[in-house]
């Protein structure tokens, strides 16, 4: 019912083309500094920068025209209409989004109980301390005195830089964006009251008052004084005065006779500000990790909190099912699907939060947080989940192997994991990112333990293995078909050859614990009963392939298993946990990789119960299967080159090889 009150700001000349010819409403943002094809706009400082001051400009050619203005960033997805939501927020002058990821603590400190708000979330009525962190991916401006003047300070902020402010209290070097600037007038104000608290503008209220210019117009004479107070209470917001100049002399926004602000008009002192709520307006980290990909109350998700970049966050809202540019083939590829249930947990209760008997003090580079070692002996959780990643990592691998040998196109399931990621060292010990209510153990996203740019690419690749995500058989941009009965062949893992016997000839799709390439093309490749599936799941995929054929794929198995190797090595191997320490060096957790597949020896891998009535064959699995075996996590320093130079640790993996003599 909004598509009539929505327009998308496009920021170069071909976007705007592509609008146009959709035939969907747009506003034409061009700027010959965003229209570099080659430039990264976030890493150019000064573009990013005036790339701010445009959103700024923006909002205020529209509330100046008394118009309700509510923005988005492009990575910002909509679920559901936010009306409801916003309503009883109207006084607000200003409302924003926030990097809280504690739903929790967003609604407890909305009743003011406690003084220390918690990391991001310390905006509530009553917090005297506490970081609060305000995000620019949803703002909401109504079209009232106050809210002019406050974008027209954001739009000062950005573009004055540069430049000494009329209190000389702001260093002039420092790296300013959008939403630093943004968060830079919210803080000087929003503690500036009697006892330094958050004050809401009326009883229960999660609006609040902040205080730009606690003067006013009178303390104009006496700006040498209100430098002077080290609190900065009495100051003026760093561009609140100017910006409201060039709003009385019509220089930003819709200029009227005597200006975009009425010449009888006071400059305000202070403006309403709202924090929009965590469980409505959801951060990636509340969204994907935190709810597991669920909507609940969610009427808009941003997709913070992520990492590989735009690659990450295109495969974050397909996993959420909010991806809708991708083409008909994406959904039915050649060659069908594999899938598998991933490695699960260890049954019984979750590890301890942290080791008593391990030492606390911090001892990496910064004194602020550990060395590997230290960190692993502190967290059992990290210990635990230092192996299930471990699991994790050989079920992908000998998945990646079969799909690639049935030629078919790998869904990665949802992951289990015992430890979030973070670069902040509180991760540690209790696995749990700061300030949030994630419940452990959670589905972590993929690229916590892939570099999921480098995964994708892999499909590009001779013999490379294209990947979906976890829900793309249940989205509704896939073919009726895949859900139909039949659609999906659950394939049993059976441990002896007699074992597969009976299942086949109970009519059941069966492979062994050490199933070869030749084995699986066998009883799963197009030539078999099997093979017209459109998918194919696996019961488990952990340590289930067995190597590489002497004669397979026309070039040998040693052939065949160094084309496969190099595949990993290149674009799935290589992941670390991150992070102990604030130097990453100090702080970083190689994962353990699954030892190399193998090049079957000649006569194996062809028949199982030949396999398991032949010497070598026996042997062959027996080692592989024990180099499979999980063991005790060691990091020592890494020994030579630039890792050793920088301080990483490597983990000492005990001698384990797969290959017969």
């Amino acid at each position: 019912g909004k598509e009539r009150s929505a327009a998308i700001a496009a920021l170069d000349r071909n976007f705007v083309a592509a609008l146009v010819a959709e035939r969907l409403p747009c506003l034409e943002l061009v700027h010959p500094l965003l229209e570099r094809p080659a430039a990264n706009l976030r890493s150019n400082v000064t573009g990013f920068r005036r790339f701010g001051a445009m959103k700024a400009s923006l909002v205020l050619s529209f509330i100046t025209r008394g118009r309700d203005v509510l923005l988005s960033d492009v990575d910002v997805v909509w679920i559901r209409d936010p009306e409801a939501v916003l309503r009883p927020l109207m006084e607000a002058d200003v409302m924003s989004s926030t990097d809280c990821t504690s739903i929790t603590a967003d609604e407890t400190y909305a009743r003011g109980e406690r003084e220390v708000g918690p990391a991001r979330c310390a905006y509530m009525p009553g917090n005297r301390a506490g970081h609060a962190a305000f995000n620019t991916g949803v703002l909401y401006f109504r079209a009232t005195t106050a809210a002019k003047a406050f974008a027209a300070a954001w739009r000062v902020r950005l573009l004055s830089v540069a430049e000494q402010d009329e209190l000389h209290y702001v260093r002039t070097t420092e790296y300013v964006d959008d939403q630093y600037a943004f968060n830079l007038l919210l803080w000087h104000g929003f503690r500036n009251h009697p006892g330094g608290a958050v004050t809401s503008t009326r009883p229960r209220s999660r609006v609040i008052s902040v205080v730009v210019d606690p003067k006013g117009s009178a303390g104009e004479a006496n700006v040498q004084a209100a430098a002077e107070d080290a609190r900065g209470a009495r100051r003026t917001a760093f561009g609140w005065r100017s910006g409201w100049k060039q709003l009385v002399e019509g220089k930003v926004g819709v200029s009227r006779p005597g200006g975009a602000v009425g010449a009888d008009e006071a400059r305000p002192t202070s403006f309403a500000f709202a924090p929009l709520p965590a469980r409505f307006f959801c951060s990636g980290h509340v969204y994907w990790v935190q709810q597991g990909g669920e909507r609940r109350d969610c009427v808009a998700v941003h997709t913070t909190f992520t990492e590989g970049g735009d690659t990450g966050k295109v495969w974050r809202l397909r996993e959420a099912r909010l991806w809708l540019l991708d083409p008909p083939e994406y959904y039915s590829p050649a060659g069908g699907f594999l899938t598998f249930t991933p490695p699960q947990p260890l049954a019984g209760p979750l590890p301890p939060e942290s080791d008593p008997s391990a030492s606390s003090d911090f001892d990496d580079k910064y004194r602020t947080g550990w060395l590997v070692p230290t960190a692993l002996r502190r967290s059992p959780r990290l210990r635990a989940h230092l192996e299930l990643v471990r699991r994790h990592l050989l079920a992908l691998r000998d998945a990646l192997a079969l799909a690639s040998v049935l030629g078919r196109t790998l869904v990665v399931p949802r992951l289990p994991c015992l430890c979030d990621r973070s670069e902040a060292v509180t991760i540690i010990p209790s696995c749990v990112f700061e300030a949030s209510d994630l419940e452990l153990p959670f589905h972590c996203p993929i690229s916590h333990i892939l570099d999921l740019g480098r995964l994708l690419r892999m499909a590009g690749q001779p013999g490379g293995v294209p990947i979906r995500e976890s829900t793309l058989l249940a989205n509704p941009l896939a073919p009726r078909s895949l859900a139909a009965p039949g659609a999906t062949v659950r394939v049993a893992i059976a441990a002896n050859a007699s074992a597969i016997a009976a299942m086949r000839l109970a009519g059941k799709a069966a492979l062994s614990v050490a199933t070869s390439d030749a084995e699986a093309k066998a009883s799963l490749g197009r030539e078999s009963r099997w093979g017209s599936a459109e998918v194919l799941h696996l019961a488990s995929a952990e340590g289930i392939f067995g190597g590489w054929a002497d004669a397979a794929s026309g070039g040998g198995g040693a052939a065949a298993r160094d084309r496969f190797e190099q595949l990993m090595r290149a674009y799935v191997l290589g992941g670390s946990w991150c992070c102990s320490s604030w130097y990453k060096p100090h702080g970083a957790f190689d994962f353990a990789e699954p030892v190399s597949t193998s090049a079957l020896p000649g006569g194996c891998g062809r028949d199982e119960r030949v396999d398991e009535e032949t010497a070598v064959c026996m042997r062959t699995q027996q080692r592989r299967r024990a180099a499979q075996r999980p063991f005790e996590f060691r990091y020592v320093p890494a020994r030579g080159g630039s890792r050793a130079r920088d301080g990483y640790f490597s983990l000492e993996v005990p001698s384990r090889v797969a290959e017969p003599p």
